[in-house]
């Protein structure tokens, strides 16, 4: 979940009555349309939630892409059932990867370890490839 940062909306209390703040005067843009190019010095309030299924517990590393191309990763414990991330950032959330690295080789459901903010441009139907390719070199070679 990723938001802007603005003022309320809603009513104010001036000059012993109320008045309805507007779009207009709270400086909120539209967040499902704009492409990258944030210009304004807002800053958007991402909230990045992350559950465990199973009862296998063990510490986890998260992937967070921001959409000027930086990647941040952040260690998760997994001790408890989830976890709730949040950020004040001036770039939208692009895409998150729990396990990059595919170090969890034995996990069958990695279909919801990727999130995207918009579909990749890149792969198309083959976006599970490169993960079935690391999955296959730890079963070949698991203790190198």
């Amino acid at each position: 979940n990723h938001r802007r940062q603005t003022t309320g909306r809603g009513m104010r209390w001036t000059d012993s009555e109320w008045s309805r703040i507007d779009e207009a005067e709270t400086g909120e843009a539209d967040d499902g349309d704009q492409e990258g190019g944030d210009t304004d010095d807002s800053l958007w309030v991402v909230s990045v939630e992350i559950g465990r299924k199973g009862d296998f517990v063990a510490p986890v590393e998260v992937e967070l892409t921001w959409a000027d191309g930086v990647s941040e990763r952040k260690t998760w414990d997994g001790e408890e059932r989830w976890v709730r991330w949040r950020f004040e950032m001036p770039q939208r959330l692009e895409q998150v990867v729990i396990d990059p690295d595919g170090v969890w080789a034995l996990e069958t459901r990695r279909a919801d370890n990727y999130w995207r903010d918009r579909p990749s441009g890149a792969g198309g139907p083959l976006w599970w490839f490169p993960a079935a390719l690391r999955l296959v070199g730890h079963l070949a070679a698991p203790w190198r």
